[in-house]
């Protein structure tokens, strides 16, 4: 059962290196939008050291990590799902002998084995270029709660998109749905800015919401910026919202392929 799983992950991964071009063209628009945000701020700052507990070489590392996670993280699955499921596709894959979501997750992590490999080869340049700025890990405990955040993070994502994949089995079309996700977790999840800056009934409200594990979270635990009873907090928060969104993609695929008829061009 592995080595099956395991030779479609190797397959994936050798098709993908197949088109170098294309991964490097994605990678680049997935980092593309936080290039900007670190001047931006070092603008606003001007002669000041700190703003709201963030310091310049904080606020220039929390847009550098955020990069790091759109492209370490991220999923794109949901294009996929819907592509089978519209185009009638999904029928053929139901009769190979391996789980379809889970076939569709391998094609989606061998793609982020890839972009951790260039992500992580650029931050250590970073690192050792562009030290002024830039903060390091405060420690290998620091470092494997990171580790683990981000694990975590690419979980939420991904029961996400897969979500707003599957709901094409009933709504067809789901761009709708797709942008409404997009434009929400861009505000909650701490892409745009770090969620201290926003007023604290915002923060009170977002903390029952798993947005904030997307990006927030993992850039606190990078920057240290999180005590030993908010990072046990935080990590049950992510357990129970990962508990949940999984349970909610296993209801929507039994439902779906029951009621599935082949899908439609």
């Amino acid at each position: 059962m592995f080595q099956k799983y395991w030779h479609i992950n190797k397959i994936w991964t050798i098709q993908h290196l197949i088109y170098p071009a294309r991964v490097t063209i994605w990678f680049v628009i997935d980092i593309i939008n936080f290039v900007v945000y670190p001047f931006i701020w070092l603008a606003i700052y001007a002669h000041r050291d700190s703003i709201h507990g963030y310091s310049k070489a904080d606020i220039v590392t929390y847009y550098i990590i955020i990069a790091y996670i759109s492209t370490v993280a991220a999923s794109h699955i949901n294009e996929h799902v819907k592509k089978d499921i519209l185009r009638g596709e999904l029928s053929a894959r139901l009769l190979k002998p391996f789980n379809y979501v889970l076939f569709r997750t391998l094609q989606e992590t061998s793609y982020r084995t890839i972009y951790i490999v260039i992500s992580s080869t650029i931050l250590l340049l970073l690192f050792l270029f562009g030290s002024h700025y830039l903060i390091f890990p405060s420690s290998p405990l620091t470092v494997a709660f990171f580790v683990l955040s981000l694990i975590s993070a690419f979980m939420i994502f991904h029961c996400f998109e897969l979500i707003i994949g599957l709901s094409s089995f009933w709504w067809g079309e789901n761009s709708a749905l797709r942008q409404a996700y997009f434009t929400t977790s861009i505000v909650l999840s701490g892409e745009i800015a770090p969620l201290v800056f926003f007023p604290p009934i915002f923060q009170r409200a977002n903390h029952y919401l798993p947005f904030q594990y997307l990006f927030s979270f993992p850039t606190q635990i990078y920057l240290n910026k999180l005590t030993g009873l908010e990072l046990v907090d935080g990590f049950l928060g992510v357990s129970v919202w990962i508990l949940i969104l999984a349970t909610v993609v296993y209801i929507l695929w039994k439902r779906g392929v029951h009621d599935y008829d082949g899908g439609s061009l």
